[in-house]
């Protein structure tokens, strides 16, 4: 598949007062190396929500843009022919190598809905760093019940973000090609928002005394993901 470049004119999430083109590539194959980075946030388009019957059309990641932290390079794989025909030895290797980088930390908006995925279609257990902000959010934020992503950003980020959520049920197995812009811009939105994110919610759990909770919950994440691939959730540490 060739490569596709869309562009979008946004505000920067690190600073919303300033705008900027950012580039997206979309292809059937990974676009860039991770293997320098210091973080990826990843976000993923299933065709339902239902564990059993998920089929994985893409896997969207950005990451800090080499010589300029401020910028993020974004890429969104279509994933779904090639899962399809069973061709997945570039996209099990490609994986391993992020799941396995201890020196990683992946960034994720509910992390049993795409950390735990990919650790199932990829065949290993995570080894790397993990940051979920909704788990941050409802640690951190203890003053709302308001812990979803769109919220985070209006409150967090800029303002002025909105989000067409009609996108959400969109025909993400439809080729790239025939996407309309806003597929792809809605895929963007869902990985360049969490590093600035984390930034926020990590300097808020300073402030209000709770850093030291925040990151020992985040290092447990891979085991809470450990749990679900095997059947179970959190619940299995209640009584």
């Amino acid at each position: 598949m060739q490569t596709l470049t869309r562009k979008f004119r946004i505000r920067n999430p690190f600073n919303p007062d300033e705008h900027y083109a950012q580039e997206v590539l979309i292809s059937d194959s990974p676009q860039y190396d991770y293997t320098d980075s210091t973080w990826v946030a990843i976000d993923t388009e299933f065709l339902t929500l239902k564990v059993p019957y998920d089929r994985l059309c893409t896997i969207q990641i950005a990451s800090p843009l080499p010589g300029n932290p401020q910028l993020q390079r974004v890429e969104i794989i279509w994933v779904w022919e090639k899962l399809l025909s069973g061709d997945t030895k570039e996209l099990k290797d490609f994986l391993k190598s992020i799941l396995k980088n201890k020196n990683l930390t992946i960034l994720t908006h509910v992390f049993t809905a795409d950390l735990t995925r990919l650790e199932l279609l990829a065949g290993v257990a995570a080894k790397c760093q993990a940051f979920d902000t909704k788990v941050a959010a409802k640690i951190v934020m203890t003053n709302t019940d308001y812990h979803g992503m769109d919220d985070l950003i209006t409150s967090l980020v800029n303002p002025m973000f909105t989000k067409d959520r009609r996108v959400t049920s969109s025909q993400w197995d439809l080729h790239p090609s025939a996407w309309e812009d806003k597929m792809a811009e809605y895929a963007m939105n869902d990985v360049i928002f969490l590093k600035p994110l984390q930034d926020r919610l990590t300097e808020m759990a300073e402030r209000r005394g709770k850093l030291e909770l925040l990151q020992d919950t985040m290092a447990i994440i891979p085991t809470i993901s450990a749990l679900y691939r095997s059947g179970y959730d959190e619940r299995v540490l209640g009584y």
